[in-house]
């Protein structure tokens, strides 16, 4: 049998207990740009687990935390690539020591989604269950991948980690890009502890507008005719109708009830309704630029000066630049400048 030492018995003993008492499943570490991220998992509902990571590197409790949601699809937090390397969507993209300076960074995974995979276990950088039928994602991630899950699930972990006293409650970022902006909208909606909030090109006045929206631009552009148009908004505004008509049929205690076009609502309403500061951010490029004079003019007509609005030229939906000739250029991307702007502009609300 092995032999402890009374004081390292003691130790062990301490760290069973905080580890106990805490519910925090401490599990493997991550060195990405030669930062340390922990995965950190913590109970949240019967089903689901609320898998994250945070940085071990620089870590202070009496920074600020920005806590960090990414878009729609079941990509895992970190990915190993063919060649080992380990790439974390999108902090790979750029050096983000920086922002480590400022703030405790926390990384949210999706519901059922594991944290860690290797590229060849992917699909398209995709999770799916079964490797070998890559058009069946998940169902319990379907399930849980609407937005009041995910808005309800944030604003838990938020709460969560401040009463476990992980992080301060003074200064907290959500930010998410795409769909993670909207999510990390909600979670400002709904929590308290929540100052500041960026929304990184999303849709905040619905997912099916935003698409509308872009068949209308092709038309402009000539890209698609206008009976093309046409044939796609007549079936744009048949799914919202027979999905409205099946939810309002469906059983208030139905589980899935919530899920039907959650992200059809106006995300702006979740702007509106939260008093932290907002920087809604996109491209040129991307349709979401759009939106960037709206939310800033619809929020002054309510009555609201805490949101504004950030382009970037030529830049298209993750950022990426958009050459003269319509060809995304993969080598070159504005993340540094983003995550540049979001210091200043974070920096500035303490003004």
């Amino acid at each position: 049998m092995k032999q402890f030492s009374i004081g390292t018995y003691q130790i062990y003993l301490v760290l069973l207990i905080l580890i106990l008492n805490s519910n925090i499943h401490a599990q493997k570490s991550y060195s990405i740009n030669d930062e340390i991220f922990t995965e950190q998992t913590i109970p949240f509902s019967d089903e689901n687990n609320i898998s994250y990571l945070i940085n071990s590197s620089k870590f202070d409790k009496n920074k600020p935390t920005a806590i960090y949601f990414n878009g729609s699809l079941p990509v895992p937090l970190i990915i190993e690539l063919n060649n080992g390397g380990l790439m974390m969507i999108p902090f790979s993209y750029f050096d983000f020591s920086k922002f480590l300076d400022r703030f405790n960074l926390i990384l949210v995974s999706k519901p059922i989604i594991p944290v860690y995979a290797k590229e060849s276990n992917l699909v398209n950088s995709e999770y799916v269950p079964d490797i070998t039928q890559p058009e069946l994602m998940d169902s319990n991630f379907m399930k849980s991948n609407n937005l009041h899950y995910l808005g309800k699930r944030g604003d838990y972990l938020v709460n969560w980690l401040v009463k476990n006293k992980v992080i301060n409650s003074e200064r907290i970022l959500t930010i998410g890009h795409s769909q993670g902006g909207l999510e990390a909208a909600r979670v400002a909606s709904l929590n308290k502890y929540v100052t500041d909030v960026v929304m990184l090109a999303s849709a905040p006045y619905g997912r099916t507008q935003h698409v509308a929206n872009d068949f209308y631009l092709k038309y402009l552009q000539g890209e698609i005719d206008f009976e093309t148009y046409q044939k796609y908004q007549s079936e744009m505004h048949k799914y919202i109708r027979e999905e409205k008509t099946r939810k309002e049929n469906m059983k208030s205690g139905d589980i899935l009830k919530e899920n039907i076009l959650s992200f059809e609502e106006h995300s702006f309403k979740d702007m509106l309704s939260t008093k932290a500061n907002i920087l809604y951010v996109s491209g040129t490029k991307d349709i979401a630029g759009l939106y960037a004079d709206q939310v800033v003019i619809d929020a002054i007509l309510y009555g609201k000066n805490n949101i504004q609005a950030k382009l970037y030229k030529n830049a298209e939906h993750s950022f990426f630049k958009v050459e003269s000739t319509g060809e995304i250029n993969y080598e070159i991307d504005y993340w540094d400048e983003v995550f540049d702007d979001v210091l200043e502009w974070f920096n500035g609300n303490d003004e």
